[in-house]
């Protein structure tokens, strides 16, 4: 992962509503980790 990309994560964390970065967790962990963070 570049610099640039690990900058535009902290922004997207900061500056985007949860639900968007559940979006990205789906696209980026099994379902297993998405059923876990559905439930938490």
């Amino acid at each position: 992962m570049t610099e640039s990309q690990e900058q535009l994560q902290c922004t997207t964390l900061q500056g985007v509503p949860p639900i968007t970065i559940q979006v990205s967790i789906f696209k980026t962990y099994p379902l297993e980790v998405n059923t876990y963070f559905l439930r938490g």
